[in-house]
C-alpha cells in the first residue's frame, strides 16, 4: 500500500533516552546519571523502523516539539497549561531529538508541539501527498481526520477516523478537559457524561450524515454557564483541546489561526 508515516519523535525520544540512562552510586554520597547513546540510537532507529513497517510506509516524516517549550497554548492559559509537569528530561533526550533532525526528515516550527504537526500535515492536501499515517500514543489524535497508528495497540491495525468522530471527539474533550494538559472542561463531566450530552448531535443514522457541531456547541455553552462559567472559559477550553489541522495554519507564514466556534443562533437552556 505505501505511503508516509507521521511519528511523534518527542515520544521516542523520551522513551529511548529513559530506557538508557542508568545512575551511579561511587560513594556513600556520590551519585551520577550515565546514558548509552548508542544503545538510544539503536532503540530509537528500530522503533521508527517496525512502526513505518506496521505502519505499511516506505516514507517518513517526525514530528518535534519547538524547541525551548515555547507553545501558543501557553500564552492562552500560562498559568495550568502542563503546569504538572516539571520533571527534568533525560539526560540524552534533546541528543536524540537532534540525532533524528540529522537521521530523518524532521518538521519543528515555532510555537507548535507535536501533536499539532502531526495534525496539520495529516490534514494538509498537498503539503505531503498521498496515504498518510499518523503514529501516536496520544489519545488526542483521536481529534484528526486521519489514519492513525497507536503504537500500545499494534493489534488493532490502522484506523480511519473520519470528520464526523473526530468533531465529536474535540468537542468531548471540551467539556471534560484534560488535567494532564492544564484545562478543566466543565466541573463534574467525565468522559461518560460528556459522551452522553453531545451524542444527540450525532447524525450517523440520518441523511447527510455528520455531527452538528453547531448544535453541540451551544450545548456546550450550556453546560459551563450551568457551573457560573462564561462563553471565554468555554473558548479558552476549546482552544486548548484543539489540535491544529491544515486550516489552523499558515504553512508558508507559519501564522496560528486560533479555533473560532461555528455560528450560534441561541444558546441552549
Amino acid at each position: 500500500m505505501a505511503g508516509t508515516a507521521l511519528i511523534d519523535g518527542d515520544v521516542l525520544a523520551y522513551q529511548a533516552a529513559s530506557a538508557n540512562e542508568y545512575n551511579t552510586q561511587w560513594d556513600p554520597h556520590q551519585w551520577t546519571r550515565h546514558a548509552d547513546m548508542g544503545a538510544a540510537t539503536k532503540q530509537l532507529d528500530d522503533s521508527i523502523d517496525s512502526l513505518t513497517k506496521a505502519a505499511d510506509c516506505d516514507e517518513i516524516i517526525i514530528a518535534l516539539s519547538a524547541f525551548g517549550g515555547d507553545y501558543f497554548r501557553r500564552k492562552i492559559n500560562p498559568d495550568e497549561y502542563k503546569s504538572n509537569r516539571n520533571q527534568p528530561k533525560p539526560v540524552i533526550y534533546q541528543a536524540l531529538r537532534d540525532y533524528m533532525a540529522e537521521v530523518y526528515t524532521t518538521f519543528e516550527r515555532p510555537n507548535l508541539e507535536g501533536d499539532d504537526i502531526l495534525g496539520i500535515i495529516a490534514t494538509h492536501k498537498t503539503l505531503v501527498p498521498g496515504r498518510k499515517v499518523v503514529i501516536s500514543i496520544d489519545k488526542d489524535m483521536k481529534s484528526i481526520p486521519c489514519n492513525l497508528l497507536n503504537p500500545m495497540k499494534l493489534d488493532e491495525g490502522v484506523v480511519e477516523i473520519d470528520l464526523e468522530d473526530a468533531d465529536f471527539f474535540f468537542y468531548k474533550q471540551i467539556l471534560q478537559g484534560d488535567a494532564i494538559d492544564g484545562y478543566k472542561g466543565v466541573p463534574g463531566i467525565g468522559p461518560k457524561k460528556a459522551q452522553l450530552i453531545l451524542e444527540p448531535y450525532l447524525l450517523s443514522n440520518m441523511a447527510p450524515a455528520g455531527f452538528d457541531t453547531a448544535g453541540a456547541w451551544r450545548r456546550i455553552l450550556a453546560a459551563f454557564k450551568s457551573k457560573g462559567l462564561g462563553k471565554e472559559v468555554a473558548l479558552m477550553n476549546a482552544r486548548m483541546a484543539r489540535i491544529l489541522r491544515a486550516e489552523d495554519y499558515d504553512v508558508r507564514t507559519r501564522q496560528i489561526t486560533l479555533w473560532e466556534p461555528p455560528d450560534e443562533e441561541q444558546e441552549e437552556d
